[in-house]
């Protein structure tokens, strides 16, 4: 199994996060379960001084994670093709309150007054 994750900013408060993973195949005492790969990207704007993060997100871009496997017994063979983890897309928004002022200046010193 690998997995890759890249996280970078760009310009004018975009983020970019993409990652992939990988099972390579490998056989049980009476299964033989295929490779399974998949991909995920997101990108995030940051507005309004840093206090909303709206966020676009896709899980599984190739519509690749699919479950494939062949038990093998005496008498009989069992192929299995199993969707898992279909290809979506979400958009989120984040509002953080009291990030800024006095109060956030404070937490992050670590005092409680």
């Amino acid at each position: 199994m690998g997995r890759l994750r890249i996280q970078s900013s760009l310009p004018k408060d975009f983020s970019l996060q993409v990652s992939t993973n990988y099972h390579a195949p490998y056989r049980e005492a009476q299964t033989y379960r295929n490779h399974q790969w998949g991909m995920d990207a997101g990108i995030n704007k940051k507005l309004i001084k840093d206090q909303l993060t709206i966020g676009v997100n896709a899980r599984n871009i190739f519509d690749s994670r699919w479950q494939r496997y062949t038990t093998t017994r005496p008498g009989f063979t069992q192929f299995v093709d199993r969707a898992w983890n279909t290809r979506r897309f979400t958009i989120n928004a984040t509002w953080r309150f009291n990030q800024g002022g006095e109060r956030g200046e404070r937490r992050n010193r670590g005092s409680i007054r």
